[in-house]
Formats: structure tokens, C-alpha cells, sequence
């Protein structure tokens, strides 16, 4: 149940999102959001911040909460 929760969780994220979660919450080295940051942008070419990690894996954290106590059965926003 849990993995296909966070499996729907991480599919109603953007690609780039979904890098940022995949760095910040299951890499086994759990690097620093600053470093996250730094690579996503590398990788993608798009400006992050270490505010806009802690943000994107905030809201993942929650939806993933909301999903497994049945509060957020509707799809979420693909942010």
C-alpha cells in the first residue's frame, strides 16, 4: 500500500519535481537541499533554490499523508 502511494504521490509531480523528491527523499546519501538545488539546476537548467526543495518535498511529504489517511483521494496538482 505504501509504494503505491508514494508511486501516485510521484506521479502527479512535474519531471523536475520529481528529481528534487527522488534527491532530497530516497537518495541514499540524502544530500543537502543546497546541493539538491545545485544539481537539479544542472541537470534541468532551471533555477532552484534550496526554499524551492524544501517546499517541493514538504508538499510531497503531506501528500503522501493525505493518500494514506484517505483525505486525498482527488488527484493533486501536477506542480
Amino acid at each position: 500500500e505504501v509504494q503505491t502511494v508514494v508511486d501516485q504521490a510521484m506521479s502527479e509531480l512535474s519531471p523536475l519535481h520529481q528529481r528534487v523528491v527522488d534527491l532530497s527523499v530516497f537518495d541514499d546519501e540524502q544530500p543537502a537541499a543546497a546541493e539538491v538545488a545545485e544539481r537539479v539546476a544542472a541537470e534541468h537548467g532551471a533555477a532552484m533554490t534550496e526554499a524551492n526543495v524544501y517546499k517541493i518535498t514538504s508538499r510531497f511529504r503531506q501528500r503522501v499523508r493525505e493518500l494514506l489517511t484517505g483525505d486525498g483521494d482527488t488527484p493533486g496538482p501536477n506542480v
